[in-house]
C-alpha cells in the first residue's frame, strides 16, 4: 500500500520545536491537532509520505498518487484552514480516504452534541458555542442559554483540558480573566457528576475502527479533572479487565454513533452514570490508541497488536472498495 497521511498546522501558523538538533541535526518539531495514524499500520505493510497541510500555500504541490489518503488533521476549530487544504489535496488526488475533512468539520463539540443528543441509551452534556467579549458577556451568555451552576467552560480548540474551568458560582466568572476575551469562540458546557459510588471518577475510552469496537483505556482518579491515573494493584485489575470484558450490550449504541459521526477512526471519552447510562464527553479522531494517560505497560502485546491489524485491515479494505 502506498499511503499519503496528511496532518495539519494550526490557524495560528504554528508549528512547536521539541528539539532543535534531533536526528541527522534536523529539527523535531510537534504538530498539535493531528494525529497520523499511518504510523499505526503493520510494519513492511505500507510505505508512507507524509505531507503538511496549511501553514502556506498548497497548490501546484508536487504529489506522487498514493492508492490511499489517511487525513490526521483532526480539530475541527483549530485547523481550519489546513482542512480546507487537505480537501483540496484529496479531490486533485481521487483516491479512498480515512476521516475525510468534511466529516471533522462536523466533529465540534457543539455539533457532536446536537448530533448524539437524541440516541436512546446515552447522555449528552448539553454545549453552546460562545463568542464573549467581557467576563460580564459571558455571564449574560451563560444566563441566556440557562447554564445553571455548575457548569464548564473552555476554550474551542485543542484537546488537552488546560483551559477547562468550572463554573460553580457568581463568583467563579473571576476565574475566565485567564482567557483572551476578544470574541472568539469557547464553549458552555452541562456539567454531570460522574463519581461512582466509590467517590472516584472513571473515564472509559473506546475507539470505533472501521465501525468495529474496541476497548481503549479506564482511568480512575481522585478529581473530576482527570489529571492523574492511580496505579494500585487493586485498580489495575480493574483496568485491565475492562480490556476484555467490557459490556458488549452496548454495541448497539456504539453502531449507531458511528453511523451519525461518519469517520472511519475515532474514538469516545466517556463515564456511566448510577443507571448505567453513557455519560459522552468527547467524541472525535484525536485519541492515540496507545495513550500516554497510560503506563505502557498497560498495552500489552496481544492489545497492541489487535488494534494494529484493525487499522492496517481498515486501510486494505478502503482500497479495495469501490469508490462512491
Amino acid at each position: 500500500m502506498n499511503i499519503l497521511q496528511l496532518v495539519g498546522v494550526g490557524d495560528n501558523d504554528e508549528i512547536r520545536i521539541v528539539q532543535t538538533y534531533a536526528e541527522n541535526g534536523k529539527p523535531l518539531y510537534f504538530i498539535d491537532g493531528s494525529l497520523p495514524l499511518a504510523r499505526y499500520i503493520e510494519e513492511g505493510q505500507a510505505s508512507v509520505n507524509m505531507f503538511i497541510c496549511g501553514g502556506g500555500e498548497t497548490r501546484g504541490a508536487k504529489i506522487p498518487k498514493p492508492d490511499l489518503v489517511i487525513n490526521g488533521i483532526c480539530d475541527p476549530d483549530s485547523h481550519i484552514k489546513s482542512l480546507e487544504d487537505a480537501k483540496s489535496v484529496i479531490s486533485l488526488l481521487g483516491v479512498p480516504v480515512i476521516n475525510h475533512p468534511d466529516h471533522i468539520l462536523l466533529s465540534s463539540r457543539d455539533k457532536m452534541a446536537e448530533l448524539l443528543k437524541s440516541i436512546e441509551g446515552i447522555r449528552v452534556p448539553r454545549t453552546v458555542r460562545i463568542k464573549p467579549g467581557t467576563i460580564n458577556e459571558a455571564k449574560e451568555l451563560a444566563q441566556e442559554h440557562g447554564f445553571g451552576y455548575p457548569f464548564l467552560f473552555r476554550p474551542a480548540g485543542g484537546q488537552a483540558g488546560g483551559g477547562l474551568v468550572r463554573i460553580e458560582s457568581e463568583a467563579d466568572f473571576e476565574k475566565l480573566e485567564r482567557f483572551a476575551l476578544d470574541g472568539r469562540d469557547f464553549f458552555l458546557i452541562e456539567f454531570i457528576d460522574f463519581a461512582s459510588p466509590d467517590k472516584l471518577y472513571r473515564k472509559y475510552r473506546f475507539f470505533v475502527i472501521d465501525k468495529k469496537v474496541f476497548p481503549g483505556h479506564l482511568i480512575v482518579s481522585r478529581e473530576w479533572q482527570i489529571h492523574e491515573d492511580l496505579s494500585t494493584e487493586e485498580f489495575g485489575r480493574e483496568e485491565k479487565a475492562f480490556l476484555s470484558s467490557w459490556n458488549r450490550g452496548l454495541r448497539p449504541v456504539f453502531e449507531e454513533i458511528a453511523q451519525r459521526v461518519g469517520l472511519d477512526f475515532f474514538g469516545i471519552d466517556c463515564a456511566f452514570d448510577k443507571n448505567g447510562k453513557m455519560i459522552i464527553f468527547e467524541v472525535n479522531s484525536c485519541m492515540d490508541i496507545f495513550s500516554g494517560e497510560k503506563r505502557s505497560s498497560y498495552y500489552n502485546p496481544k492489545y497492541r497488536k489487535k488494534l494494529i491489524e484493525a487499522i492496517t485491515k481498515m486501510a486494505r479494505k478502503k482500497i479495495e472498495e469501490p469508490m462512491s
